[in-house]
């Protein structure tokens, strides 16, 4: 199992290039690929406010990227939202990657992200996307 940050999400689905190979091969080759709920928040979002643009449309990307065959979305639970505000040491604040760690950490699994501020946290399993 592995959870993938938001924007790794999105490359994978697109097949960006600054997705490492041996990442993205890493990726297709698991069976079980953990994305939080709140990563369709953060791309609706990035998608409504200009930052982030997707083809055919947002909704149909979604649409597409959350049936392929390895990827499971993880509801906001209680339990979750719990952890993400309880998370051992020093994090910053931003909601999102604070329930996309406390996933990574509930799962005992590593997250794939290129975000330097999860990548340098220590209480996380991490792999650099990029």
């Amino acid at each position: 199992m592995i959870v993938l940050d938001t924007h790794v999400w999105i490359w994978w689905a697109d097949d960006h290039p600054r997705l490492r190979r041996d990442v993205r091969d890493r990726i297709d080759a698991e069976n079980d690929v953990r994305v939080s709920a709140i990563s369709l928040l953060e791309i609706a979002t990035a998608n409504a406010v200009g930052r982030l643009i997707l083809k055919p449309s947002v909704d149909r990307w979604l649409d597409i990227a959350q049936r392929a065959e390895s990827v499971r979305i993880e509801r906001l639970t209680a339990d979750l939202c719990l952890e993400s505000v309880r998370l051992p040491g020093e994090f910053h604040r931003d909601p999102a990657d604070r329930l996309i760690v406390a996933l990574a950490r509930k799962r005992n699994c590593p997250l794939i992200t290129s975000d330097s501020r999860i990548l340098d946290y220590a209480h996380v399993s991490t792999i650099r996307a990029e």
